[in-house]
């Protein structure tokens, strides 16, 4: 039986040409390839072991995406970043670069045969050309740290090609200095020169907010709520009280953003602290994706089992 044949070998065949040739023994026993097929197999020369439990079609030479493969195959948690994602992501400009950078989560304990990895608490994966790739606004962090002189160019190219927007990127350089997390300065930096654009007056961003809220698929919503924590001294932009959460916007520039940081995070932990969830936006994001801004909210709540699965 050949794996074009529609045995147990063609599911996997199928899935291997969809990761350029690349294969993992997890998959194959998965979709019932025994470890004998596997060393018949190799034995044969219709699959070539190449480490790690990692295996290859003869079809698909060895190279730079079969490498970005293996490298995700062997670290489920991670996702491709700095210089690898911005060249999986198709920006111009790239430095050269043929080694794979993976971001994994700050806590695991892993290495790679296949790729650098990086630990780091900002990982948001997208599916991009096959891969598991980190946002690309949490990208610009990782070549700020990583690779600062090819940061300017590689911004621009992906702010005017429609890939990025540049209050992201703030959004990005405010958590990265939360942490004290490298490429922070650099961010901060880049962002100065960019400028900042106009602070949005509080009526305008809170048209975009509530006009958001208004939405049957979420609950009722108290607008400029006293804040559950202060006894009236405080107030929040909306309070969703059948999921315990708060919503607030943010229209300010970067700069007051991070100016105002350390309220902005006494605020939210006073929150936690009796088990309310904050959710915050940007102004860009209420004003284009009110959709992807509700669905956000709906996915969060589920998450804190505040609605059911």
């Amino acid at each position: 039986m050949t794996m074009q044949d529609g045995g147990r070998e063609g599911p996997l065949y199928r899935l291997a040409k969809w990761q350029d040739g690349v294969f993992s023994r997890q998959q194959a026993m998965a979709l019932g390839v025994t470890d004998d097929m596997l060393r018949r197999r190799t034995t044969k020369g219709d699959w070539e072991r190449v480490r790690s439990g990692v295996y290859l079609l003869p079809s698909h030479p060895w190279g730079w995406r079969q490498r970005n493969h293996a490298a995700l195959l062997t670290n489920p948690e991670g996702a491709l970043s700095g210089l690898t994602a911005s060249r999986v992501y198709g920006l111009p400009d790239v430095p050269r670069h043929d080694g794979v950078n993976l971001v994994v989560p700050s806590g695991a304990h892993v290495s790679s045969r296949f790729a650098t990895v990086h630990r780091s608490s900002l990982i948001r994966p997208r599916l991009i050309d096959g891969f598991r790739t980190n946002a690309l606004p949490l990208v610009m962090r990782e070549i700020a740290a990583d690779a600062p002189d090819a940061l300017p160019a590689l911004f621009e190219n992906a702010v005017l090609r429609r890939r990025l927007r540049p209050d992201q990127v703030a959004e990005v350089a405010v958590a990265a200095s939360a942490r004290r997390m490298a490429g922070a300065r650099v961010l901060r930096d880049l962002l100065t020169k960019v400028g900042d654009g106009m602070a949005v007056p509080q009526s305008v961003l809170e048209r975009f907010l509530y006009a958001m809220l208004n939405d049957p698929t979420l609950p009722s919503v108290t607008g400029q709520a006293p804040a559950p924590w202060s006894a009236g001294k405080e107030f929040v932009d909306a309070l969703l009280d059948a999921w315990r959460m708060i919503v607030e916007g943010d229209g300010r520039l970067w700069h007051a953003r991070l100016a105002a940081m350390e309220n902005d995070r006494r605020r939210d932990h006073e929150a936690q602290r009796l088990g309310i969830i904050v959710v915050r936006f940007g102004y860009v994001e209420l004003r284009d994706d009110p959709a992807g801004c509700r669905r956000h909210l709906i996915e969060t709540a589920r998450s804190f089992g505040r609605i059911p699965d």
